[in-house]
């Protein structure tokens, strides 16, 4: 292999997209429950005890998958989902990834928020997705 082929093999992976590794637009307009259903089991499921008679309580799933992390945050009285919020285990510098990782880049359904780290400010931790 010349020095050409193996420069032009190096650069096709800086052109490959990401991969998406939460479809969070197909999980617009779906229950807490149906969420569930289609990501499995959460790894927690954090919902206040009294929530049945706090007004305003809200639950937070978080989910894992491929390095990044999908937190719902929801209405456990009705399961009604408020926000998505995707991260990864580290802040990264460009949110985009994130957009691509939760399919969000080409989806005008959400008011996206990109989410800065507080360590470091021109780093980022996550994107919250809120359904328009």
């Amino acid at each position: 292999m010349n020095a050409l082929q193996l420069m032009a093999l190096s650069l096709i992976g800086f052109n490959q997209p990401n991969k998406v590794v939460f479809d969070i637009p197909s999980l617009r307009n779906k229950s807490m429950i149906e969420i569930k259903r289609i990501l499995g089991k959460p790894k927690f499921d954090d919902v206040p005890r009294n929530y049945k008679t706090q007004s305003g309580a809200t639950g937070d799933a978080y989910f894992n998958k491929d390095g990044f992390a999908l937190e719902v945050t929801y209405n456990p009285v009705n399961n009604k989902v408020n926000d998505f919020f995707i991260g990864k285990g580290k802040a990264v510098s460009d949110y985009k990834l994130l957009e691509e990782a939760g399919n969000l880049l080409k989806s005008n359904d959400f008011i996206l928020a990109p989410v800065k780290s507080s360590k470091n400010p021109s780093l980022f931790t996550g994107v919250t997705a809120t359904p328009k």
